[in-house]
């Protein structure tokens, strides 16, 4: 019994068919390298770290400015563009110089640009003041050097007295003073 037999048996095909099988499959699987694919690939941001259950301090002058708490954060790391995002939603509490909170932001999802101090907080933003005043939005920036909170999209701000819609809003981070841009409607509320 020669080699050619004993394949034939075992495959209960002829070796040609077999190899020419391979090789046929072999040429299907070779890809042509796309480098305009592998240039994206490689430019793709993968996070560096990813953390769970967090709580981020915010100080100025040893002085505490902001809690930031979200269940996920992930840490992307770049020269130009370090970022911080927050997938799967955040709450803030922001405080005055005696320590005390002043104002509360939580949102859907968050993605703070390190070198810019920018947050920007996305989904059902919600801001809430010691008073009880109310803004609702899909998004909203949160400048932490000019120490502003603000946005181009509506706006439903409700205070015990009237509700406000708007397009455009801007405020400091107490949530006690603040601007409208292009407004919609005011609303008086009736207790």
């Amino acid at each position: 019994m020669n080699t050619l037999t004993i394949i034939k048996a075992f495959f209960g095909k002829p070796i040609y068919v077999i190899i020419t099988g391979l090789a046929l499959l072999c040429f299907l699987s070779c890809v042509k390298n796309d480098l305009k694919q592998v240039e994206e690939l490689s430019r793709k941001e993968v996070p560096v770290e990813i953390s769970t259950g967090i709580e981020v301090i915010y100080t100025d002058s040893a002085l505490l400015k902001a809690k930031l708490k979200a269940p996920e954060m992930r840490r992307y790391l770049s020269e130009e563009d370090p970022k911080l995002e927050m997938p799967k939603g955040l709450y803030v509490e922001f405080f005055d110089k005696s320590g005390n909170v002043n104002s509360r932001l939580r949102g859907d999802y968050g993605i703070r640009f390190i070198n810019k101090n920018l947050t920007k907080v996305t989904g059902d933003v919600e801001v809430v003041n010691l008073q009880g005043d109310t803004m609702n939005t899909e998004e909203l920036w949160w400048d932490e050097t000019t120490e502003k909170v603000y946005s181009q999209k509506f706006v439903k701000v409700k205070s015990k007295e009237e509700i406000i819609l708007a397009e455009g809003f801007e405020s400091d981070v107490t949530f006690t003073k603040y601007t409208f841009y292009k407004i919609k409607g005011i609303i008086a509320v009736k207790e």
